[in-house]
Protein backbone atom coordinates (compact mmCIF):
# COMPACT_ATOMS: atom_id res chain seq x y z
CA UNK A 1 0.00 0.00 0.00
CA UNK A 2 1.21 3.54 -1.14
CA UNK A 3 2.24 5.60 2.41
CA UNK A 4 0.58 8.96 1.92
CA UNK A 5 2.80 11.89 3.32
CA UNK A 6 1.39 15.23 4.95
CA UNK A 7 -1.94 15.04 1.78
CA UNK A 8 -4.22 18.18 2.88
CA UNK A 9 -7.93 17.31 1.88
CA UNK A 10 -10.08 19.98 2.65
CA UNK A 11 -13.59 18.63 0.99
CA UNK A 12 -12.50 19.07 -2.22
CA UNK A 13 -13.00 21.47 -4.92
CA UNK A 14 -16.31 21.00 -5.00
CA UNK A 15 -18.14 19.37 -2.20
CA UNK A 16 -21.33 20.31 -3.32
CA UNK A 17 -21.33 17.88 -6.42
CA UNK A 18 -22.63 14.91 -4.83
CA UNK A 19 -25.98 14.37 -3.99
CA UNK A 20 -25.37 14.02 0.28
CA UNK A 21 -22.57 16.78 0.13
CA UNK A 22 -23.01 20.17 1.54
CA UNK A 23 -23.70 22.98 -0.97
CA UNK A 24 -21.39 25.43 -0.84
CA UNK A 25 -22.73 27.06 -4.33
CA UNK A 26 -24.04 30.44 -3.13
CA UNK A 27 -27.81 29.54 -4.96
CA UNK A 28 -27.53 26.01 -4.68
CA UNK A 29 -30.39 24.51 -3.11
CA UNK A 30 -29.86 22.42 0.01
CA UNK A 31 -29.37 18.64 -0.60
CA UNK A 32 -31.74 16.35 0.75
CA UNK A 33 -29.42 14.96 4.24
CA UNK A 34 -28.97 18.83 4.41
CA UNK A 35 -32.88 19.90 4.47
CA UNK A 36 -33.01 17.20 7.25
CA UNK A 37 -29.63 18.74 9.42
CA UNK A 38 -31.49 21.97 9.22
CA UNK A 39 -34.77 20.49 10.65
CA UNK A 40 -33.25 18.33 13.11
CA UNK A 41 -30.54 20.38 14.98
CA UNK A 42 -33.51 22.66 16.27
CA UNK A 43 -35.38 19.42 17.13
CA UNK A 44 -32.36 17.94 18.94
CA UNK A 45 -31.87 21.69 20.52
CA UNK A 46 -35.96 21.40 21.98
CA UNK A 47 -35.33 17.78 23.11
CA UNK A 48 -32.61 18.77 24.90
CA UNK A 49 -34.22 22.03 26.36
CA UNK A 50 -37.71 19.74 27.68
CA UNK A 51 -35.22 17.03 29.12
CA UNK A 52 -33.66 19.90 31.19
CA UNK A 53 -37.07 21.16 32.59
CA UNK A 54 -37.82 17.37 33.67
CA UNK A 55 -34.53 16.69 35.18
CA UNK A 56 -34.68 20.26 37.20
CA UNK A 57 -38.20 18.69 38.13
CA UNK A 58 -36.41 15.43 39.37
CA UNK A 59 -33.95 17.42 41.48
CA UNK A 60 -36.23 19.59 43.35
CA UNK A 61 -38.52 16.46 44.09
CA UNK A 62 -35.23 14.84 45.32
CA UNK A 63 -34.74 18.17 47.40
CA UNK A 64 -37.40 17.83 48.97
CA UNK A 65 -37.39 13.96 49.69
CA UNK A 66 -34.34 14.73 51.11
CA UNK A 67 -35.53 16.85 53.65
CA UNK A 68 -38.42 14.24 54.64
CA UNK A 69 -35.58 11.86 55.07
CA UNK A 70 -34.80 8.30 53.90
CA UNK A 71 -32.70 7.03 51.16
CA UNK A 72 -35.32 7.51 48.14
CA UNK A 73 -34.42 11.40 47.96
CA UNK A 74 -30.75 10.64 47.30
CA UNK A 75 -31.31 8.16 44.97
CA UNK A 76 -33.17 10.35 42.81
CA UNK A 77 -30.59 13.28 42.88
CA UNK A 78 -27.73 10.74 41.98
CA UNK A 79 -30.29 9.97 39.08
CA UNK A 80 -30.71 13.50 38.35
CA UNK A 81 -26.84 14.34 38.49
CA UNK A 82 -26.40 11.45 35.82
CA UNK A 83 -29.21 12.41 33.45
CA UNK A 84 -27.59 15.90 33.18
CA UNK A 85 -24.49 14.39 32.50
CA UNK A 86 -25.87 13.10 29.95
CA UNK A 87 -27.70 16.27 28.73
CA UNK A 88 -24.37 17.73 28.77
CA UNK A 89 -23.74 15.15 25.97
CA UNK A 90 -26.52 15.46 23.97
CA UNK A 91 -25.77 19.64 23.82
CA UNK A 92 -22.87 18.44 22.02
CA UNK A 93 -24.42 17.23 19.00
CA UNK A 94 -26.21 20.32 17.45
CA UNK A 95 -24.54 21.69 14.90
CA UNK A 96 -23.72 25.27 15.68
CA UNK A 97 -22.85 26.99 12.47
CA UNK A 98 -23.45 30.61 13.28
CA UNK A 99 -21.19 30.19 16.22
CA UNK A 100 -18.93 32.64 17.37
CA UNK A 101 -14.96 31.58 18.34
CA UNK A 102 -14.67 31.63 21.92
CA UNK A 103 -11.61 30.86 24.09
CA UNK A 104 -11.28 26.96 24.94
CA UNK A 105 -9.18 24.51 25.96
CA UNK A 106 -7.78 21.77 23.43
CA UNK A 107 -7.97 19.18 26.54
CA UNK A 108 -11.68 20.30 27.13
CA UNK A 109 -12.20 19.88 23.31
CA UNK A 110 -11.02 16.28 23.13
CA UNK A 111 -12.78 15.38 26.40
CA UNK A 112 -16.05 16.34 24.48
CA UNK A 113 -14.97 15.00 21.67
CA UNK A 114 -14.56 11.39 23.49
CA UNK A 115 -17.49 11.79 25.24
CA UNK A 116 -19.77 11.46 21.75
CA UNK A 117 -17.46 8.48 21.20
CA UNK A 118 -18.62 6.87 24.37
CA UNK A 119 -21.76 7.43 23.49
CA UNK A 120 -21.48 6.02 19.81
CA UNK A 121 -22.98 2.35 19.36
CA UNK A 122 -20.03 1.33 16.93
CA UNK A 123 -17.05 3.16 18.92
CA UNK A 124 -18.02 3.15 22.55
CA UNK A 125 -16.22 0.72 23.62
CA UNK A 126 -12.97 0.83 21.84
CA UNK A 127 -9.71 2.12 23.60
CA UNK A 128 -8.46 5.86 22.70
CA UNK A 129 -6.17 7.12 24.39
CA UNK A 130 -5.25 10.85 25.33
CA UNK A 131 -1.83 11.97 25.71
CA UNK A 132 0.17 15.74 26.36
CA UNK A 133 -3.23 18.05 26.28
CA UNK A 134 -3.12 19.34 29.69
CA UNK A 135 -0.23 22.15 29.01
CA UNK A 136 -1.20 23.36 25.80
CA UNK A 137 -2.18 26.74 25.05
CA UNK A 138 -5.71 28.22 24.73
CA UNK A 139 -6.94 28.23 21.26
CA UNK A 140 -9.58 30.44 19.58
CA UNK A 141 -11.98 28.45 17.76
CA UNK A 142 -15.35 27.70 17.71
CA UNK A 143 -15.62 25.20 19.93
CA UNK A 144 -18.48 22.98 18.18
CA UNK A 145 -17.34 22.58 15.09
CA UNK A 146 -13.65 21.80 16.34
CA UNK A 147 -15.21 19.01 19.11
CA UNK A 148 -17.39 17.27 16.24
CA UNK A 149 -14.09 17.47 13.30
CA UNK A 150 -12.31 15.64 16.11
CA UNK A 151 -15.27 13.28 16.30
CA UNK A 152 -15.17 11.95 12.62
CA UNK A 153 -11.13 11.92 13.71
CA UNK A 154 -11.51 9.45 16.08
CA UNK A 155 -14.27 7.37 14.71
CA UNK A 156 -11.99 6.87 11.61
CA UNK A 157 -9.18 5.90 13.03
CA UNK A 158 -11.10 3.16 15.30
CA UNK A 159 -13.15 2.16 12.35
CA UNK A 160 -9.66 1.14 10.80
CA UNK A 161 -7.77 -0.17 13.86
CA UNK A 162 -9.66 -0.55 16.75
CA UNK A 163 -7.95 1.84 18.81
CA UNK A 164 -6.56 5.35 18.38
CA UNK A 165 -4.73 7.84 20.53
CA UNK A 166 -4.72 11.31 19.77
CA UNK A 167 -1.60 13.39 20.99
CA UNK A 168 -1.31 17.26 21.36
CA UNK A 169 1.90 19.33 21.08
CA UNK A 170 2.40 23.08 19.70
CA UNK A 171 4.36 23.86 16.62
CA UNK A 172 4.93 27.39 14.97
CA UNK A 173 3.75 28.19 11.07
CA UNK A 174 5.80 30.86 11.78
CA UNK A 175 3.11 31.51 14.37
CA UNK A 176 2.30 29.66 17.25
CA UNK A 177 -0.51 26.77 16.56
CA UNK A 178 -1.98 23.88 18.90
CA UNK A 179 -1.61 20.41 17.14
CA UNK A 180 -3.65 17.46 17.68
CA UNK A 181 -2.81 14.20 15.98
CA UNK A 182 -5.55 11.81 15.70
CA UNK A 183 -3.35 8.00 14.76
CA UNK A 184 -5.15 4.60 14.53
CA UNK A 185 -3.46 2.27 17.06
CA UNK A 186 -3.06 -0.68 14.17
CA UNK A 187 -2.07 -4.19 16.08
CA UNK A 188 -0.76 -5.28 12.97
CA UNK A 189 -0.31 -4.44 9.54
CA UNK A 190 -2.64 -1.43 8.38
CA UNK A 191 -5.16 -3.03 5.78
CA UNK A 192 -5.30 -2.19 2.35
CA UNK A 193 -8.35 0.53 2.68
CA UNK A 194 -7.14 1.80 5.37
CA UNK A 195 -5.74 5.21 3.46
CA UNK A 196 -8.91 5.02 1.68
CA UNK A 197 -10.78 5.26 4.63
CA UNK A 198 -8.85 7.86 6.38
CA UNK A 199 -9.26 10.42 3.56
CA UNK A 200 -12.98 9.83 3.60
CA UNK A 201 -12.78 10.75 7.06
CA UNK A 202 -10.82 13.77 6.36
CA UNK A 203 -12.56 15.34 3.87
CA UNK A 204 -15.46 15.32 5.94
CA UNK A 205 -13.89 16.67 9.16
CA UNK A 206 -11.34 19.16 7.24
CA UNK A 207 -14.57 20.79 5.77
CA UNK A 208 -15.84 21.18 9.96
CA UNK A 209 -12.30 22.52 10.73
CA UNK A 210 -12.26 24.90 8.27
CA UNK A 211 -15.34 26.45 9.44
CA UNK A 212 -14.50 26.26 12.99
CA UNK A 213 -10.96 26.94 13.17
CA UNK A 214 -10.21 28.58 9.06
CA UNK A 215 -7.76 25.42 9.30
CA UNK A 216 -7.33 22.25 7.04
CA UNK A 217 -7.26 18.66 8.07
CA UNK A 218 -4.38 16.62 6.78
CA UNK A 219 -2.86 13.04 6.93
CA UNK A 220 0.79 13.30 8.20
CA UNK A 221 3.04 11.04 9.71
CA UNK A 222 5.95 8.20 8.53
CA UNK A 223 3.02 6.08 7.42
CA UNK A 224 0.55 8.95 5.88
CA UNK A 225 -2.09 7.86 8.63
CA UNK A 226 -2.16 10.12 11.31
CA UNK A 227 -4.86 12.45 10.72
CA UNK A 228 -3.47 16.26 11.71
CA UNK A 229 -5.37 19.06 12.77
CA UNK A 230 -3.84 22.84 13.48
CA UNK A 231 -5.63 25.22 15.70
CA UNK A 232 -5.02 29.05 16.28
CA UNK A 233 -3.34 29.43 19.41
CA UNK A 234 -4.49 32.52 21.51
CA UNK A 235 -2.79 35.56 20.80
CA UNK A 236 -1.35 33.97 17.90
Amino acid sequence: MRAVSALSVTGGANPGASGDGPSTAPDADPSPSERWLLASDPILEGIVHALSNRVGTVAMAAEALAEVGGSLGATLAAEAERLEALLRVLRLVPRSPEARPEIAHPATLAADALALVRIHARWRDLPVTLEGLDPLPLVDVCGTGVTHALVLALGAALDVAGAATLVGHTGERPEPVVVLDVAPRFAGAPGAGAADELRVAVAAAGSLLRAAAGETLTLHGESGLTLRMRLPALGA
